[in-house]
């Protein structure tokens, strides 16, 4: 099972679609998710984690990325995405496995290459 695909069996219970969306990779509304449907299914994981990370710690309407609470709420949300598919722990195991890489990690965890580096930034591996 996908990363991706293991997050829609544990969070069967939010209405979430894919769908062609104009400005954003994904998108959460009172229970809904949205993903932008014409991704790699990495890019898709990372992004459905992003929003059920919204689901998780954020409220109200964020969209606006100018102000500072909103921004906050945006990193909150990015940080569980974090923690929920690559915790710390997993990733000392990978790089313990042999992988030196960001492209190894992204083959090793099936997840988008900018997002295990935002992740290795996030733990200050790199």
């Amino acid at each position: 099972m996908t990363a991706y695909e293991a997050l829609l069996a544990e969070y069967d219970y939010l209405a979430i679609e894919e769908a062609k969306l104009k400005t954003h990779g994904g998108l959460y509304s009172s229970g809904y998710i949205w993903i932008q449907k014409d991704q790699l299914e990495k890019r898709k994981a990372c992004l459905l984690a992003e929003e059920v990370g919204h689901y998780q710690t954020s409220c109200g309407n964020i969209l606006n990325p100018k102000t500072i609470t909103n921004q906050k709420q945006e990193y909150k949300a990015r940080v569980w995405a974090f923690k929920k598919l690559l915790p710390y722990e997993k990733i000392v195991s990978a790089l313990k496995y042999g992988c030196r890489t960001i492209y190894d990690l992204s083959e090793y965890f099936s997840l988008d290459e900018e997002f295990i580096k935002d992740c290795l930034h996030y733990y200050n591996f790199i």
